[in-house]
């Protein structure tokens, strides 16, 4: 007779695996074993708005696990997903297939802030091991990151919403239908008015994504990020992205940006068959020229494929949600199921 464990005794066996490996940890301080923060030295830089930069120093023979990195927001934030690069895929005796990270990683957290926020507060939770002898894995280590916001991201948490008709401005602009071609009295416009987005089906294997800035806006290639929403099965390839224009950003340094009208063709990746419409989540950044810079926005359009008809991007209806994990996180300017 086969014998096999409940589902539920399997995992918590495997979760006290986990935690047997990490019991060493105190025993071998005297066998030359880092402290955990010496091990894995974690720097945090919020000097661009809307975007939390990390970076981990780790020292030789110990690694990070890319799956067990967890970031939870803060009173008054919201985290967009973690953008992580791909680790050394490799099986683990314990967690089965994983990645890992070796000598350094950079991350980065695209974030918004809530009216009145003035402190970047989150959670920065990670897990490591030491691979040589004596070979000891750390329990999960949690840091508290307190950072002070810049001065561009709390001037965006007090400006107006994302959602046409949060106002009373915003609202008459959107009944117009108008792009204006700038602020009133050289005012940042409303980010529902400075950056208008629409998509279409341009051909059986592309979307064409486009967006309209009136004078004196501008929209970064690089901080776009694009997905489609409830779509197994179908993936967006890389962007074809035009020539831009050069640009050296007080926060990014050397960019490259779009004015005016940006109208990008991004193929789609999969059977497309009995499918009618496609929903694109794109989050994107940009500023007006010698003014502010807008948090990350993020909005949803769904594409008729029957028709190629176009359909305009709005706000989406909730915030984009806080990363659980760091293995669901999306490239930039690529997108994932």
């Amino acid at each position: 007779m086969r014998f096999s464990l409940p589902r539920h005794l399997a995992a918590c066996l495997l979760a006290l695996s986990v935690l047997l490996l990490a019991v060493p940890v105190a025993l071998a301080q005297d066998n030359g074993i880092l402290p955990v923060t010496e091990a894995y030295q974690l720097k945090a830089d919020a000097s661009t708005p809307g975007v939390l930069k990390l970076h981990w120093t780790i020292a030789p023979d110990y690694y990070l696990y890319r799956g067990r990195m967890k970031f939870t927001a803060g009173e008054g934030v919201t985290l967009g997903q973690a953008q992580l690069p791909a680790g050394e895929k490799h099986v683990d005796p314990y967690l089965g297939p994983v990645e890992t990270y070796h000598h350094a990683i950079d991350a980065s957290i695209p974030y918004t802030v809530a009216p009145g926020t003035t402190r970047l507060r989150l959670s920065v939770q990670f897990q490591g091991c030491h691979e040589v002898e004596p070979k000891i894995c750390y329990p999960p280590h949690t840091e508290q990151l307190d950072l002070p916001l810049p001065a561009a991201t709390t001037a965006d948490a007090a400006a107006p919403s994302d959602h046409p008709g949060s106002n009373p401005l915003s609202s008459a602009l959107h009944q117009l239908g108008s792009a204006p071609t700038s602020g009133m009295d050289g005012a940042a416009l409303p980010p529902e008015q400075a950056f208008r987005f629409a998509a279409l089906a341009q051909d059986a294997h592309h979307l064409l994504l486009q967006w309209t800035m009136p004078k004196g806006y501008y929209l970064y290639r690089d901080q776009t990020t694009l997905r489609l929403k409830d779509a197994d099965g179908l993936s967006l390839g890389t962007p074809e992205w035009p020539t831009g224009t050069a640009h050296q950003d007080a926060h990014y340094g050397h960019v490259t940006v779009y004015f005016g009208q940006l109208e990008l063709p991004v193929p789609i990746k999969g059977d497309l068959a009995g499918r009618h419409q496609l929903t694109v989540e794109a989050s994107f950044q940009g500023c007006q020229d010698g003014g502010l810079c807008y948090p990350l926005m993020t909005r949803d359009v769904t594409v008729d494929l029957s028709s190629g008809a176009i359909a305009s991007g709005v706000a989406a209806a909730t915030p984009t949600p806080p990363a659980a994990h760091a293995d669901t996180a999306s490239a930039a300017t690529t997108a994932t199921p």
